[in-house]
């Protein structure tokens, strides 16, 4: 597996599991623009950076967000089995070697929508 996808792929992912039951032609012309997906009405509104829109565009909400998440957790992981994290460099606690043996660690991650 790899870490790269398409907006074709990506709304392809996100119609098969459900998490946005739009069709994939319709859905992609949405997912890279300035959006927002309701889930309680299922329609996809303009999306406004003022004060009173909550929340983050679709790309970022279904592209960006589970892309994160499964990099922090993998760095969260490789840091508690004494691998070096660059993402918690800042904090020593969670940085370094810790002597651990790490030659049969795995560590798996899955997300929503992200297959």
């Amino acid at each position: 597996r790899s870490w790269g996808f398409t907006i074709p792929t990506l709304a392809r992912s996100l119609f098969k599991s459900k998490t946005i039951p739009m069709k994939p032609p319709l859905l992609r012309q949405y997912l890279f623009g300035d959006f927002k997906y309701n889930t309680e009405t299922g329609k996809v509104l303009k999306w406004k950076q003022s004060g009173n829109s909550s929340g983050e565009p679709m790309f970022a909400e279904y592209a960006l967000a589970p892309l994160w998440e499964i990099y922090e957790g993998v760095s969260q992981a490789a840091a508690s089995v004494g691998l070096k994290s660059e993402l918690f460099a800042h904090n020593s606690a969670q940085n370094g070697n810790t002597g651990k043996k790490t030659e049969n660690s795995k560590i798996l991650a899955s997300t929503s929508g992200m297959d």
